[in-house]
């Protein structure tokens, strides 16, 4: 995990509760693997997925935690250690931007092929 930085952690807060930015924060980073394709991030946390695709505002996750904060469109662990793992710049831009316009992101499951 990058250095802490308050700003992402506020950032984080806005979209997630404490509890689960918390354990976010003590994901290790041996269990994070993320590869960048132009702005679309893909990432795998332990055995779970995310794939952030800002182009479609879309955010796809694959765990039951996310599943059931869909509604309300708020973050999970995994989601919130994706951006832990970004460069702080990076991650408070791309945090206020799904913030600033989050009715219009989609928070999803991926469909299974």
């Amino acid at each position: 995990m990058r250095a802490k930085d308050a700003s992402v952690d506020a950032a984080l807060g806005r979209l997630m509760d404490p509890n689960r930015l918390d354990r976010a924060k003590r994901i290790d980073s041996k269990d994070v693997e993320v590869t960048r394709d132009g702005d679309l991030i893909l990432a795998r946390i332990k055995e779970y997925r995310v794939e952030l695709d800002p182009a479609t505002k879309t955010i796809l996750h694959d765990c039951e935690d996310w599943s059931s904060r869909l509604i309300k469109r708020e973050f999970c662990k995994h989601v919130g250690r994706v951006f832990l793992g970004m460069a702080p710049q990076v991650a408070t831009d791309r945090l206020d931007r799904i913030r600033a316009d989050r009715k219009s992101w989609r928070f999803d499951v991926p469909s299974e092929a």
